[in-house]
């Protein structure tokens, strides 16, 4: 509804919704409020008030390809969006925190737009596992992580320096 202020817990958790869009009065999300809702795709949270996407809000949506954030927002919750198959992601410059995990297993992401100079994304990216070296006498390989995106930041930027420091293709951004 147009004058929807709070989604709360849980409220749509595995419902078969395809889409959210959030009207601009709405000021809460809850915990997992729409997390194993396998058919989403879409979330447009752009014209919204909230100032946090709660612990695991959209955990599992394993289809969302779009997200919308809105310029109030500043934090993004613990696996909010584990395992989406978002390929972008465009955070707003009033954004300056994902927390642990937030973006956990989005293997599609290859490309990561940040705004703001104070934006810190070092606890939220996912990282892609992959075998280091295999040894010869017992076959056994060597698991590590890496990151496959780029990151699109001011220089001078949290972000820029989390790209440098994580050997992660950096983009100025204009």
């Amino acid at each position: 509804p147009a004058k929807l202020k709070t989604v709360g817990a849980y409220a749509f958790e595995g419902t078969v919704l395809t889409q959210v869009v959030a009207p601009k009065t709405l000021e809460t999300l809850g915990n997992g409020a729409y997390r194993f809702c396998y058919k989403l795709k879409s979330v447009d949270l752009s014209k919204s008030i909230i100032t946090k996407i709660n612990t695991a809000a959209f955990q599992e949506d394993k289809s969302i390809t779009l997200i919308k954030f809105p310029h109030t927002l500043k934090t993004i919750g613990t696996n909010a969006f584990q395992n989406a198959s978002v390929t972008e992601l465009d955070f707003p410059e009033s954004v300056t925190k994902l927390s642990d995990k937030a973006f956990s297993g989005c293997k599609k992401l290859t490309s990561v737009i940040v705004r703001g100079t104070e934006t810190d994304i070092s606890q939220g990216m996912p990282l892609t596992e992959y075998t280091a070296y295999i040894d010869e006498d017992d076959g056994e390989g060597y698991t590590a992580y890496k990151y496959t995106f780029t990151v699109t930041a001011p220089a001078g930027s949290k972000a820029a320096q989390f790209a440098v420091d994580n050997g992660i293709e950096f983009i100025e951004l204009a």
